[in-house]
């Protein structure tokens, strides 16, 4: 007879785990990217091992089993890329005071606008002593008392809130409207899978044009679904850290050391083992 275990002895300690969460603090967009290759691999090790019919077509317990796991890869990639989102911002705001012009007062009230008051920018105590003995940044407790990581309005507000404007006193385009409509199926996709058990309901089908057709339905997601998501965040990813790097490097003082300077220059660093798909 099998002995027993309570869940929390089923977590192993990897030696070498893929990415850290250490290595969002470091380079957010470089760690996501990994993580997202990663995932496609998984991905394509399923659909390659997955037995087939004659015809080569997915044997239905190796497609149902192929949706199960596409779904969980799907969440977890939008977990990481959340983590990608919070990550770089805190950090950013780790660096704000190497900004010429950043003014902290204008930028808590335009945050507390965004998240109308929902988030508690003014730390608690409480809130704040449970990292006692934990070493933390300001940022990152900052970070994670906003409310609207999955919504990327939200997101692209939070990050126009430094101010920072290019060459041409405009603010920075983080994410283009078709970005913007990507990350909005992959957020509602990942909302249904978590929320509502892999189902799209109707009323949330309404809130995104493109899903309005699939109101009821599973989500079932294709052998090929996660390399293309992978892909295409390659590129979304790329551009929209590399266009946050050239404004912040554009409004910072000329004074900053050396070793300032290269940590800023890591933190907006874009690397993948798969560079074609960063163009």
């Amino acid at each position: 007879m099998a002995t027993k275990k309570e869940f929390y002895n089923y977590i192993s300690s990897s030696s070498n785990p893929s990415v850290r969460l250490k290595d969002y603090e470091e380079h957010p967009a470089t760690a996501f990217l990994k993580f997202a290759i990663d995932a496609k691999d998984a991905a394509i090790m399923c659909k390659n091992k997955f037995s087939k019919k004659k015809n080569g077509e997915y044997m239905k317990n190796a497609l149902d089993s192929i949706h199960i796991i596409n779904a969980g890869l799907l969440s977890a990639i939008m977990g990481n890329f959340e983590t990608y989102q919070k990550y770089l911002f805190a950090q950013m705001f780790e660096y704000s005071i190497y900004l010429k012009d950043f003014k902290i007062q204008t930028f808590v009230k335009i945050l507390k606008h965004i998240d109308d008051d929902e988030a508690d920018i003014n730390l608690e105590l409480t809130k704040i002593s449970a990292y006692r003995d934990n070493p933390i940044g300001v940022g990152l407790m900052l970070a994670y008392s906003l409310k609207g990581w999955q919504t990327t309005s939200r997101v692209v507000a939070y990050f126009e809130a430094f101010n920072l404007l290019d060459a041409a006193n405009h603010k920075p385009v983080i994410y283009s409207d078709e970005n913007k409509k990507d990350l909005s199926i992959l957020w509602q996709m990942r909302h249904s899978i978590v929320h509502t058990a892999g189902t799209i309901t109707i009323p949330d089908s309404q809130k995104i044009f493109d899903l309005n057709q699939f109101g009821g339905e599973e989500i079932l997601l294709d052998p090929e679904f996660i390399p293309e998501v992978s892909r295409k965040l390659h590129k979304l990813v790329n551009q929209a850290t590399t266009k946050m790097r050239d404004v912040y490097v554009l409004n910072l003082k000329t004074d900053i050391n050396s070793v300032v300077r290269t940590k800023i220059d890591t933190l907006f660093e874009v690397k993948s083992a798969n560079k074609n798909w960063l163009l």
